[in-house]
């Protein structure tokens, strides 16, 4: 009978992994009231993945030439509430909870459907050019869209299943973090470009990555976000 050692290394990763599992599953149980939340970001089951296991959220993934965003830029929602009067550090004014919420949430729908179409195409979310293919197909049939389904097909994919991952994603309609006022210790966060039509947001650069430990809670948009954070939840014994 041999006996085998586990590396030191597995281990801890193991365990932090379940550590994140657990933080998850208690901002899940929070939500978006807590008092430290001054803003929304929305994202993807996906991304929660991604949390879950490095303790981070990605930035962005490639740089924005057109408006000077660099590679590891995290953009949120701020709420008016809380950046308004003369204490506030930015003399523009924001919304109000109710339109950031709705911005966020318009936000995530489209993430998560962008990040369900590249998964299951079994493509690289930290790629640009997988990005790229991720949002033509989201977006809806287009030339551009059919040459990338042609592409695939030559590649082994069929058009049904590739139709099939299309028509899922529509089913995927993303979460909501809040961002915890504990940001501006650890980052210098700006507004977004003025010739930005959706420019009423904060950015920062974010070279490792949104810590978790500046998430304030979790919110589900849909009814699969919210079947996944509910099981999350009882394997984490959260909330029960």
């Amino acid at each position: 009978m041999h006996s085998f050692d586990i590396p030191k290394n597995k281990i801890e990763a193991g365990n932090k992994e379940e550590k994140f599992k657990k933080i998850v599953a208690d901002l899940f149980e929070r939500g978006l009231d807590d008092e430290n939340c001054i803003g929304f970001h929305g994202t993807s089951l996906e991304s929660i993945e991604y949390l879950m296991k490095n303790g981070h959220l990605p930035g962005q993934v490639e740089e924005d030439e057109k408006y000077g965003y660099g590679k590891g830029e995290f953009f949120f929602y701020p709420k008016g509430e809380v950046f308004s009067g003369k204490e506030s550090p930015f003399k523009e004014e924001f919304e109000s909870d109710k339109e950031i919420m709705e911005r966020a949430e318009s936000y995530a729908n489209v993430l998560s459907q962008t990040h369900y179409i590249i998964a299951k195409l079994e493509l690289d979310l930290g790629n640009p050019k997988h990005q790229y293919i991720g949002r033509v197909l989201q977006l809806g049939l287009s030339d551009e869209a059919e040459d990338m389904i042609d592409d695939f097909i030559k590649k082994g994919k069929t058009k049904k299943e590739i139709y099939k991952i299309l028509n899922e994603s529509k089913n995927r309609k993303g979460v909501v973090i809040g961002i915890d006022k504990k940001v501006f210790d650890g980052f210098q966060c700006k507004v977004g470009h003025p010739s930005d039509e959706d420019g009423n947001y904060l950015h920062m650069n974010c070279a490792t990555g949104m810590d978790i430990i500046f998430i304030t809670g979790i919110e589900p948009m849909g009814q699969q976000e919210w079947d996944y954070l509910t099981e999350l939840q009882k394997r984490s014994n959260v909330g029960t």
